[in-house]
């Protein structure tokens, strides 16, 4: 959600990249019919004008453009929005260029003519994780900034580097299943590594996972 300058909550601001002026009010209307807010560009130039202006959400960017082509353009506007969930749409759509706009960082792969409710239920999905993935990312600073030194620098003095690390690990394998009632897979992803290896940190200091389960 953001607000605008009016003070009106929206699900999001969304800018749409086309060179057909009917596609990109055919959209606008569809996606102000669902509350979002929309910027629409007809080439690259504009394109990053807008992102480097203003606070975008989400992107979606036609592949065939002007001056080159969707694939690129989404490049160009991870270079300044890293974590920016783009959807590319064309009309001449193949398996060949979905697989590469996914592996190049393309969130999302639609062809013309669109769907409204596949179109928002793509975007809603995509600012659903993007906002999971903010709030991920802010957990795992809070737990790192907070527990890495408390128990590493105590009264009875400073630790020796190995045993700092292992108080620190311990505390923070024990917040993390805390925070996660004891989910495996959600302590995983907080922490950013694989289930096994959080199971083999849990193991080495003698944390069961079923000891946090919320009742």
């Amino acid at each position: 959600m953001i607000v605008t300058q009016e003070g009106t909550l929206v699900p999001g601001r969304i800018l749409v990249v086309d060179d057909d002026e009917f596609v990109l009010q055919l959209v606008r209307v569809w996606l102000e019919s669902s509350n979002f807010e929309v910027i629409t560009a007809s080439d690259e130039t504009s394109a990053l004008q807008v992102v480097e202006t203003q606070s975008i959400d989400l992107s979606i960017l036609d592949l065939n453009l002007p001056k080159g082509d969707g694939i690129s353009l989404m490049e160009d506007i991870h270079s300044i929005e890293p974590e920016m969930p783009v959807i590319i749409q064309t009309g001449y759509g193949s398996i060949e260029s979905a697989v590469e706009a996914v592996k190049k960082g393309a969130y999302h792969y639609l062809t013309k003519p669109l769907n409204r409710q596949i179109l928002i239920f793509e975007i809603s999905r995509a600012l659903e994780n993007r906002k999971l993935t903010d709030e991920i990312t802010r957990l795992r600073g809070l737990l790192r900034a907070k527990y890495a030194l408390e128990d590493i620098f105590s009264q009875e003095g400073i630790k020796p580097l190995d045993e700092a690390r292992a108080c620190f690990e311990e505390n923070y394998l024990t917040k993390l299943l805390e925070i996660t009632g004891g989910s495996v897979g959600g302590a995983a992803q907080l922490a950013g590594i694989r289930r096994a290896d959080l199971y083999n940190l849990l193991k080495k200091y003698n944390l069961r996972p079923e000891d946090f389960k919320r009742t």
